[in-house]
């Protein structure tokens, strides 16, 4: 079954199976989401896109559950915080992105 059959097929559901289905995708999420959050720790050196698709480069300065809190300096010099989910966040790699970011 393909994701979207799961979607075309959800108005097949009664109210109780809509709510285990709800409670079961949030428990996959949850578990998911906490794995993310533990493969960072503060000082990292990470990399994202934000909404635009733009990559920003960045050092981890708070790791919460949901969110981390991310350091990025731009060009001009002025340093921003941005809160990333984890998911979106990839480590950078010292050796070959590091010219990149400067």
């Amino acid at each position: 079954m393909t994701f979207n059959d799961i979607i075309t097929n959800l108005e097949k559901l009664d109210c109780q199976q809509l709510a285990k289905l709800n409670a079961e995708s949030a428990r996959v999420w949850n578990k998911k989401n906490k794995h993310a959050s533990f493969t960072f720790k503060k000082g990292d050196e990470v990399r994202f896109a934000d909404e635009n698709g733009t990559v920003k480069f960045g050092t981890v300065i708070r790791c919460g559950q949901k969110t981390m809190k991310i350091e990025v300096e731009s060009a001009e010099g002025r340093t921003a915080h941005w809160r990333v989910n984890p998911h979106r966040l990839k480590h950078v790699n010292k050796l070959f992105e590091k010219k990149e970011k400067k």
